[in-house]
């Protein structure tokens, strides 16, 4: 591993280095500089910089170029380290972009397109200085800047803030956007309490997340996949720190241009990042009685070249009671056992990311980053267990059983855009690897007997992607794009009974070797008229090689298979504010790690799980319309839709001969679901925001052996507001029913908090507490599986203890003025299933 992270970091240097000595206009086709370069990368006491920054658009390149002095109206000496902002003449709100005079009071904005702008010149002790500008850059170019007077305020002007309050919720045309850092109540948790917030979302006290029922959802972070995902995205949310979170993007239809995993969608993270110039920074923490973490990042960044590193773990510490009935009947003969188990749970998760951009000119730039991952998970139980058989007791047995659940990954990235003179037409170049390795390991010490279950995985990734993307005219779009992902997966696991070998034949030591490659290929066209009608159709190709090799049984059966994945969006806009939408996607869904390992997990011996390495992936017909509306302070929408899976990959119980429960992997029949999503947002005041959602849909699961069918309900309500003197108010409730298995139904739950947050703004500093469920010491639920066809039947009882209180500390610094707001190209391997239950059967388990 040092080996490769040395070579990873020498790789990404050496390619800056590389690409820099041979930027310039001749070497890339770009000419010019950076817009956004800046005659300078100081700025001192102007935090509420940050807050435009962050509001600040995309601006598309152009011809026109200013060049100006500042100077004072009695001293005729140069004013420094002024803000200059542009702004559109349509939107007075925010800035699109801006720079900062230097010592000499000099300033520069560059490549500036046509339109319909002005100049806000703003510094403390002066008045607003705002200057009208020309609508095209040759009549631009006339225009004077020079020594532009700044006349002393008649008392000293308070710092520039935006004091507007941004919403929410965004309703765009591809996805809904949750804004994550509207929301403070998340301050000391993790990605896992954002998603919760999420409309259409649903993530269980373990972490394990689903979308409109279905956990067949592919995570991104930034546009591109992680290997941190590979084992069990429950982990790895909560290995990300809800402070470095900025929005969450939902994509329920996704177009051809992305992969086809995911049958119920895709979920993209979208990190916080800072374009600033100079050196900028903050600092998070938090303590509680459930949890704790810390967070920081550095940024730097000096015209067209910056470097970003971040990092920071979190821990956390959760006790647990599980009670457990389970009855099975087998040749007439009924077994019951009894369970209860004292849990605690412990982890601490830690990620750090370094990351370099360069700019060799406005149309080419390249970019880098190494993102490493620790996850180390414990378990610890008291457990004791009782067994009948028709009555008469067999065994009690009590055990210490500890779990493992360790992961350390690796993603490292290289990236490059090419632009052109027209901002729609684009080609990009992504390459990434990425390695995971995983330790899921028990042990159980009982009266007579030590088990241990030595359970290892490593899963490594090599993907390249080309795109291009270039308007027919003004109203159509062509994209194409290839991709080809390499993957390796490997499992190696083995059992000892008193440190010796099992004789039990299901118990050898054994090898799982999957190495699977997947070629892919695309097209899409946009078209939007005069009338806001857009119509996307699309086509994706995707072929899939399987070499699947398990020691004890050499090559599995594992078959090749090709799948043309077709998708459409339509979308009218009604004016008005309102907006009617309609798609269609067909989406493909493999199994992941978790879901193939042969490992038989007997931690529980009565309540056993296992794998399948021969599964067979999903694929999933997808139907959604949607509407939605706007007017002043209000905004709802409204979707319906229908979704049909075929092969669906889900949990089986069968009796075992011992009278315990086996659940396994299988490809189980169809899955079909049909619902319906309504959320709201409405500003009661200037100052209050309240959002509600509900989501309602009818799941129909047959297996062939068996069928079960209900209607699932959750819902969430949002409300924040300011209060005097710098204070906010936030707060959050959740409650999700019972959704439906199988075999049975899992349980349902609810969830609350709120808190309080002061903000310091001449310090840039904040400081919060919030409490999570403060009317209960506990989560209570209940899971019930009955199949009689089966001649089984399991209830399990959850005491989740959770109520927990957790101050929170937020300290930005540095100085800075604008950077760049270039978009970056990422990957997105939508890929690979997630187990919604954690490998464990719904039984008394490790992790329940």
């Amino acid at each position: 591993m040092k080996k490769l992270v040395k070579s990873i970091l020498i790789l990404s240097l050496t390619s800056i280095s590389t690409f820099a000595q041979m930027g310039g206009p001749g070497g890339w086709g770009g000419g010019g500089g950076d817009r956004r370069a800046g005659q300078s990368t100081q700025m001192g006491g102007f935090p509420g910089m940050r807050n435009q920054q962050q509001n600040q658009e995309a601006l598309e390149v152009g011809d026109g170029k200013i060049k100006g002095s500042l100077i004072d109206s009695l001293t005729k000496k140069p004013v420094e380290f002024a803000t200059i902002a542009l702004y559109r003449k349509a939107d007075k709100t925010k800035p699109v972009d801006g720079t900062m005079s230097d010592d000499l009071g000099k300033f520069a904005l560059k490549d500036l397109p046509d339109g319909e702008f002005f100049l806000k010149i703003s510094f403390i002790g002066y008045e607003d200085k705002i200057i009208s500008l020309p609508t095209t850059a040759k009549a631009l170019k006339k225009m004077s800047f020079e020594n532009i007077v700044m006349s002393p305020s008649s008392k000293l002007l308070e710092e520039v803030t935006v004091t507007g309050q941004k919403s929410l919720l965004e309703d765009k045309v591809d996805r809904l956007v949750f804004n994550a850092e509207v929301d403070k109540t998340s301050q000391g948790g993790n990605a896992g309490d954002v998603l919760r917030k999420v409309p259409m979302l649903s993530v269980d006290l373990e972490g394990n997340l689903s979308m409109r029922g279905s956990s067949n959802v592919r995570v991104l972070i930034n546009n591109k996949p992680s290997t941190i995902m590979a084992s069990s995205v429950a982990d790895a949310l909560k290995q990300i720190p809800a402070e470095i979170i900025k929005t969450v993007e939902v994509i329920t239809s996704p177009s051809a241009k992305y992969d086809a995993e995911g049958t119920a969608g895709i979920i993209n993270i979208i990190t916080k990042k800072n374009n600033l110039q100079g050196i900028t920074g903050n600092v998070n923490l938090a303590a509680g009685n459930r949890g704790s973490n810390l967070f920081g990042n550095v940024n730097w960044r000096q015209g067209k070249f910056g470097i970003t590193t971040s990092g920071g773990g979190n821990m956390f510490y959760n006790p647990s009671e599980v009670t457990g009935l389970q009855r099975t009947t087998r040749e007439s003969i009924t077994t019951v056992t009894r369970q209860f188990s004292d849990n605690f749970d412990n982890g601490l998760f830690g990620n750090w990311q370094i990351g370099s951009d360069y700019d060799f000119n406005t149309k080419n730039s390249i970019s880098t980053s190494v993102r490493f991952g620790r996850r180390q998970f414990n378990n610890t139980q008291d457990f004791s267990s009782n067994t009948t058989i028709n009555d008469v007791l067999i065994r009690s047995t009590t055990n210490d059983i500890t779990n493992k659940n360790q992961n350390s990954n690796v993603d490292a990235n290289i990236d490059y855009i090419r632009k052109f003179d027209n901002a729609q037409k684009e080609f990009g170049i992504i390459t990434q690897f990425s390695q995971s390795n995983s330790d899921n390991s028990f042990k159980s010490i009982g009266e007579t007997q030590t088990i241990e279950n030595p359970n290892l995985g490593n899963t490594r990734e090599l993907t390249y992607q080309m795109d291009f993307q270039t308007p027919i005219s003004k109203s159509q779009l062509f994209e194409i794009g290839a991709k080809n992902i390499y993957r390796n997966i490997h499992n190696e696991f083995k059992y000892l009974f008193n440190g010796a070998i099992s004789e039990d034949v299901r118990l050898q030591p054994d090898d799982l070797d999957y190495l699977q490659n997947v070629t892919s290929g695309y097209m899409s066209y946009t078209y939007t008229s005069s009338k806001k009608f857009t119509f996307k159709p699309g086509l994706r190709y995707e072929y899939t090689l399987n070499d699947v090799k398990l020691q004890s049984k050499g090559n599995l059966n594992v078959k090749d298979y090709g799948n043309f994945i077709p998708s459409l969006q339509l979308s009218q806009s009604l004016g008005g504010g309102k907006t009617l939408k309609a798609s269609y996607n067909r989406r493909i869904q493999r199994p992941s790690l978790r879901n193939l390992s042969p490992n038989v997990n007997i931690s529980n011996p009565e309540n056993q799980t296992q794998g399948n390495a021969e599964l067979l992936p999903e694929l999933t017909n997808s139907y959604e319309l949607s509407f939605s509306a706007f007017k002043k302070a209000t905004s709802v929408n409204m979707s319906v839709f229908f979704r049909d899976t075929k092969d669906n990959i889900t949990q089986i119980r069968t009796v075992t001969n011992t009278g315990g429960i086996l659940t396994q992997f299988q490809n189980a029949g169809t899955a079909r679901s049909y619902g319906l999503n309504i959320f709201g947002s409405t500003r009661i005041t200037q100052k209050w925001q309240v959002n509600i959602g509900t989501n309602i849909f009818y799941q129909n699961l047959s297996t062939g052996t068996v069928s079960n069918s209900g209607v699932v309900v959750d819902g969430n309500f949002f409300l924040m507001g300011q209060l005097p003197k710098d204070w906010a108010f936030q707060a959050f409730g959740f409650l999700r029913g019972p959704q439906v298995q199988p075999q049975g139904r899992q349980a349902g739950f609810g969830t609350f908090n709120m808190g309080v947050r002061k903000d310091f703004k001449k310090k840039n500093a904040s400081l919060g507490v919030s409490v999570d469920n403060p009317f209960t010491r506990g989560l209570r639920f209940v899971s019930t599986f009955d199949s009689p066809s089966f001649g089984l039947f399991q209830e399990n009882e959850n005491l989740r203890i959770n109520r927990g209180v957790r101050l929170t500390f937020s300290k930005q610094f540095g100085k800075m003025s604008f950077g760049s707001n270039r978009s970056r190209k990422r990957v997105n391997n939508d890929d690979t299933k997630q187990d919604d239950s954690g490998m464990q059967g719904g039984g008394m388990s490790p992790r329940n």
